[in-house]
């Protein structure tokens, strides 16, 4: 078994803090939220936060993202990006694909590994959850914007409360393996900067997004923020404005954006 306390901070610093990556890596055995650290200490780009314990992150609507201390990654990368605010949602888009492309090429050799996307922006391991992102954007009005983009990993945890377990899984829980968390933090970022060109090309990115994805054709039920409202409905596509494109049980068509509603496990 890999000795996973403490982090092997030098090792992540000596593969990623160069030329053309990262400038910095900040480093907490606990934090609350790298998310939060990040903006309250307005962390240049380039910078990466990591906590081998997050005592209180968080995922879309304020949901609890649970992880053990030393078996899972709880990152933040801030990145300034050169977009508009109607391209703003590609950074949730390209990250999760470069997620689902890592733990891919990762886990190559393990057949009862099935890994695909779920809208807008987790990894989906077996139908159940092994990866989120949450991603901030700061100083909208400029024209180089500030994301933060934290990215929340299960990779070595064995349990989760009954409540989070109908839902989300680990790598190990999936495929009796322990993994090394230092190797996949390094994948993950230098595939990220390696293919950044994605984020500029953005009919490339959403399909080679959807190609990574299930729902396409598929009935599921959804949940509408306003009302809390439960619809079956059928995915028709993913436009390039991120939107997810439903037919709902009588017939009418809609398009819902990330913010307006959250997908219930496939029905």
């Amino acid at each position: 078994m890999f000795n996973l306390t403490p982090m092997d901070i030098d090792k992540i610093r000596s593969s990623l803090v160069k030329e053309g990556y990262l400038k910095d890596i900040v480093y907490f055995e606990q934090l609350d939220s790298t998310n939060k650290y990040a903006k309250e200490n307005k962390t240049s780009s380039d910078v990466l936060v990591i906590a081998s314990h997050q005592k209180s992150g968080i995922g879309r609507f304020g949901r609890v993202w649970e992880a053990e201390k030393d078996e899972n990654i709880t990152i933040t990368l801030v990145k300034n990006f050169q977009l508009t605010i109607d391209e703003a949602h590609l950074v949730n888009f390209y990250t999760s694909y470069i997620l689902i492309t890592v733990f891919k090429e990762k886990f190559s050799n393990y057949p009862n590994s099935s890994f695909s996307l779920k809208w807008p922006n987790d990894v989906m391991l077996n139908n159940n959850k092994v990866a989120g992102i949450l991603t901030e954007l700061q100083n909208l009005q400029s024209d180089n914007k500030r994301f933060l983009i934290g990215i929340g990993v299960n990779v070595n945890q064995k349990e989760f409360t009954d409540f989070i377990k109908i839902k989300a899984t680990s790598f190990y829980r999936e495929l009796s393996k322990e993994t090394n968390l230092e190797d996949l933090i390094i994948m993950i970022i230098e595939k990220f900067y390696n293919n950044l060109d994605l984020i500029n090309s953005a009919e490339k990115l959403l399909t080679l997004w959807k190609q990574n994805t299930n729902l396409i054709d598929k009935k599921i039920s959804l949940r509408t923020v306003e009302d809390a409202k439960e619809i079956k409905a059928k995915v028709l596509d993913i436009d390039l404005d991120g939107g997810i494109k439903v037919e709902i049980e009588n017939g009418n068509k809609y398009k819902y954006f990330s913010g307006e509603i959250s997908l219930i496990y496939d029905t």
